[in-house]
C-alpha cells in the first residue's frame, strides 16, 4: 500500500466546489497535485478555483480535464454526437463562442500572477479563442507554467496555440537553463578536479 497522506498522493479532491476551494485556500505544502477532473465544474467553480489559486504557493500541478460548462456544454456534446465535422469546423472559423471562456480568463488572470504551478491541464472544456487568447496572453508574463494542456478545444484558432506553444517552450528552456547556471549576483561555485596524479585544480562547473 502506498504510503503518505491522502492529500500528499493528490487525493481527496473529489468534492464539492466549496471543499476544493477551502482545500486550495489551506495552501499545506504536502498538496502538489490537485485533480479535478470529470467534476462538472462551471465557469463560476473555476473562477472561484483560480481565485483561490491566487494565494496558494505550494500546488504545481492542476487537473481540469473535462468539465461542465452549463447548457451550452450540454448543447456541445450534442453537436458532437450528430454533427461532430460540423461542429469542428464552425468552432475553427470563430462561429460559436463557448461559456467557459469566463472560466478560463479566470484562470489566465490567476497565471499572471502565479509562480507556483507548472502544469494546468483544461483540455476537452470547450473553450473558445478568447479564453485560449487570454491564456497566451497569460504566458507572456508567466515564465514558471511548463505545461498547458488544451486538447478537444477546437474554438481556439491555431495561431493562438502555436503562440502558447511558443511561450511554453521559452519556459522550458528558461527552466532548463536555471538549473545549469546560478542566478544573477551569485558567484559561480568552484570544484576541485585531479588532473591525473597532479596537483588539485580549481575548474568552474561545466
Amino acid at each position: 500500500m502506498e504510503g503518505g497522506t491522502q492529500e500528499e498522493r493528490g487525493e481527496g479532491t473529489r468534492q464539492s466546489i466549496e471543499e476544493i476551494v477551502d482545500l486550495i485556500k489551506e495552501n499545506k505544502d504536502t498538496l502538489k497535485l490537485l485533480d479535478c477532473s470529470y467534476l462538472h465544474i462551471n465557469p463560476e467553480g473555476a473562477s472561484r478555483i483560480a481565485e483561490a489559486l491566487s494565494h496558494n504557493t505550494h500546488i504545481v500541478n492542476l487537473n481540469l480535464l473535462k468539465n461542465e460548462i452549463g447548457d451550452n456544454g450540454t448543447y456541445f456534446r450534442c453537436c458532437l454526437n450528430i454533427l461532430n465535422l460540423w461542429k469542428k469546423r464552425s468552432m475553427r472559423c470563430g462561429l460559436i463562442k463557448s461559456s467557459w471562456t469566463k472560466g478560463a480568463i479566470s484562470l489566465a488572470n490567476m497565471l499572471k500572477g502565479n509562480t507556483t504551478l507548472q502544469s494546468l491541464s483544461l483540455s476537452f472544456n470547450e473553450i473558445g479563442d478568447d479564453g485560449g487568447s487570454a491564456l497566451a496572453e497569460a504566458l507572456t508574463s508567466n515564465t514558471t507554467l511548463l505545461q498547458l494542456y488544451v486538447l478537444g478545444n477546437y474554438g481556439i484558432q491555431p495561431n493562438t496555440r502555436a503562440k502558447m506553444k511558443e511561450l511554453l517552450l521559452r519556459n522550458q528552456e528558461h527552466a532548463t537553463t536555471s538549473l545549469r547556471r546560478p542566478p544573477p549576483g551569485i558567484p559561480t561555485p568552484m570544484t576541485y578536479v585531479r588532473q591525473n596524479s597532479g596537483p588539485l585544480r580549481k575548474h568552474p562547473p561545466p
